[in-house]
């Protein structure tokens, strides 16, 4: 956060308040195919034309199954019940009649061709698809043969001897797990693998399928670990992130897990937007900090690796960073966050919107003037702020004055919010600036209406709107009081001046 006053002082009362926790269906196309199950004697004839009863029951079960039901298990008789139960289920325009016996027929046949079409590993028991005596792929299947295979695969890729050396190709990944299938790796499995091998190993049906991606993704996260970290969950919701458990290796990943189409952010830009970031240490990881309630983002302000993810995305995008400690803490680590100095460090960044921090847009509709000081924005181009022209001659005000020299369109600055600034600082006695982000190089990013800086910043932004320049005249008592500031050579009873202009609010 930059400072409004050198080192060791701010706008902020003493004591400081405690600190603050911030933040951060397709449709189907109809074609004529053909569908033959030849084993259990089912084929199902496509009837020319894209509104077929057919086509419209295909379209339907492939589409509910898009939306993510469950596999149908058992034998063929019970998915022909499953097709039934959706023709009554399905609006008119999807499908045919009831009365039209026929066109419900072929309906019912589509149903059935779509959903071996979305699902051509699923076991049906009577040995349609795969040998009697397969076992069937119920309840969470899917997920518990992925998994299993996974852990598995990085557990062998540990053991020594083990890891994969064949490069990352999909081959190469089938044929690693296929060795390890059949348990013969050309170094043997530790006794610990090899009964968990045994132990999780399905049996022939989908469920070895799903096991082998499962393995394949293991091959990869061995091979590169640091890619195999996984985020789950919508934008704009605090997502579930899935740290592998092996070593971070040295190298800086960024992924856009979700992309944006707003503004692209820049150097210059700060971003507005939902963070979770992971101390990533040995084969363990560890929340450190989740703000899925909008923070400030400004760079210069956030560990380097952090802005270097970050710019070049686009708003509403998911991004996802891990960063070595060569970009995060350096190596001293952080001890304040538990942040070890070979950790690696895990953010999911959820980019809401962009602003730029050099300063806010528009002309300015006023100058101040009259009984107040004047404000003269900087020339065009330039990355100066307003300079402010004190009358020092003249009797200050007694109240707090908030005048708007550019009235901005964003939202208004509630109590509570934390808001981004640029702003200068003047004494009203000497006419002179004690402080000026604009020089200093970087905006304030400070909660605002709580207390946490001098009154009449809190009194006079609260209610203004981003995108704002005010201009604050304040008395001593909203300022720093009786006490004064010495060291900027602020007195007891000085009245001080603010350009500010809001970039930014959350």
């Amino acid at each position: 956060m930059s400072s409004m006053l050198p080192p060791g002082e701010s706008l902020r009362f003493n004591p400081p308040p405690s600190q603050r926790k911030r933040r951060i269906w397709p449709g189907v196309t109809a074609a004529a195919v053909a569908v033959a199950l030849v084993a259990g004697g089912l084929v199902y004839l496509l009837q020319p034309g894209a509104q077929s009863p057919y086509s419209l029951g295909k379209a339907f079960e492939v589409a509910k199954t898009q939306r993510g039901t469950g596999l149908v298990t058992g034998p063929t008789s019970q998915l022909t019940k499953t097709c039934t139960a959706d023709l009554s289920a399905a609006k008119p325009g999807q499908r045919p009649a009831a009365a039209d016996k026929a066109a419900a027929q072929q309906w019912m046949q589509g149903c059935e061709a779509g959903y071996h079409q979305d699902h051509p590993h699923q076991l049906v028991q009577d040995g349609i698809m795969y040998p009697n005596g397969a076992k069937p792929c119920t309840g969470a299947c899917e997920s518990r043969s992925n998994a299993a295979g996974e852990s598995i695969a990085i557990a062998a890729g540990e053991s020594p001897g083990s890891s994969p050396d064949r490069g990352t190709s999909a081959a190469a990944a089938e044929g690693w797990c296929a060795d390890l299938t059949d348990n013969r790796l050309s170094h043997p499995l530790t006794a610990s693998v090899e009964a968990q091998l045994k132990a999780n190993l399905p049996t022939i049906g989908p469920a070895t399928t799903y096991w082998g991606q499962g393995c394949e993704l293991g091959y990869r996260a061995v091979l590169d670990p640091n890619s195999a970290v996984t985020v789950t969950g919508a934008f704009g919701a605090a997502p579930d992130v899935t740290v592998p458990p092996l070593r971070a290796n040295s190298s800086f990943y960024v992924k856009t897990l979700i992309q944006g189409t707003g503004a692209t952010m820049t150097a210059s830009d700060g971003v507005v937007g939902n963070v979770v970031g992971y101390d990533w240490s040995g084969t363990t990881s560890k929340l450190v900090g989740s703000a899925y309630s909008p923070g400030l983002f400004i760079g210069g302000q956030v560990l380097p690796g952090l802005e270097t993810a970050l710019i070049g995305k686009k708003a509403g995008s998911r991004v996802l960073a891990v960063i070595p400690p060569a970009y995060g803490y350096g190596p001293s680590g952080n001890s304040t966050e538990g942040v070890g100095r070979n950790d690696a460090l895990v953010f999911v960044v959820d980019i809401i919107s962009t602003f730029n921090t050099a300063s806010v847009p528009g002309k300015q509709t006023s100058d101040g003037g009259g009984s107040l000081p004047t404000v003269t924005p900087p020339a065009a181009g330039s990355m100066a702020g307003p300079t402010i022209k004190v009358d020092t001659a003249a009797t200050p005000p007694t109240t707090l004055q908030a005048k708007t020299l550019i009235k901005g369109t964003g939202p208004v600055v509630e109590k509570g919010d934390e808001i981004a600034v640029q702003y200068n600082g003047y004494i009203w006695r000497t006419g002179t600036s004690f402080q000026d982000s604009w020089q200093d190089g970087a905006p304030l990013t400070t909660a605002i209406g709580e207390g946490d800086v001098i009154e009449g910043w809190d009194t006079g932004l609260v209610g203004q709107t981003v995108g704002s320049r005010v201009l604050l005249v304040i008395p001593p008592a909203d300022g720093y009081g009786s006490a004064g500031n010495s060291k900027v050579g602020i007195t007891g009873t000085d009245t001080l001046v603010f350009v500010v202009d809001i970039l930014a609010a959350t």
